[in-house]
């Protein structure tokens, strides 16, 4: 095996102290620009996967809306809702807002505000944009749901045929015993 040699290579700049200034004032320049773009880059990647993120999470979120967001920041990851209720009942006063035009009872996504200081405390969605990460979706058998998380606590309302599957990971399933489909997930703080 032949010995390496070693090579050193020497930079030897000429010049006078004001070329110095200006070629630290362009790499001061260049710098920033990279910041810049840097900076900007991110922007964009965020805001498109608030847009894309279609992930339920039992106790935690529904895509980009976390339980104890605050208002201001609901809106600036999914804009301002297509619709917007103000109620005073039992729990107080809420506000809800709605995302998604209704079709039948499918609203899309439902952003449910406690009281001051107005932070989410409870999401649903009622159309099949979002899904777990097991793929239940609205629309999903609720067979499906309880094999998967397994049979919860169970509440019917004959009076208005619907069936909820709860369990205390902070996920609620809405279905119609008569086909057995899922019509609406809910989220919420686990128990």
């Amino acid at each position: 095996m032949a010995p390496r040699r070693q090579v050193s290579v020497r930079l030897h700049c000429v010049g006078t102290a004001q070329d110095s200034r200006r070629l630290a004032m362009i790499m001061w320049r260049m710098e920033f620009l990279l910041l810049l773009l840097a900076t900007f880059i991110i922007g964009l990647s965020t805001s498109t996967t608030a847009q894309s993120d279609k992930l339920i999470v039992p106790g935690k979120r529904i895509g980009p809306v976390k339980i104890g967001m605050y208002r201001e920041d609901v809106i600036s990851a999914l804009g301002k809702p297509h619709n917007t209720v103000h109620s005073r009942g039992s729990m107080g006063i809420r506000d809800f807002y709605l995302y998604g035009k209704k079709q039948g009872h499918h609203v899309g996504l439902g952003v449910s505000y406690n009281s001051a200081p107005y932070t989410v405390d409870h999401l649903d969605v009622s159309n099949d944009t979002y899904a777990t990460s097991e793929g239940i979706r609205s629309g999903s058998s609720i067979r499906d749901a309880i094999r998967i998380y397994g049979s919860g606590s169970q509440n019917c309302f004959s009076n208005v045929g619907t069936c909820w599957v709860s369990y205390h990971i902070g996920i609620e399933f809405g279905y119609e015993p008569k086909n057995n489909e899922i019509f609406e997930i809910d989220i919420s703080a686990p128990r």
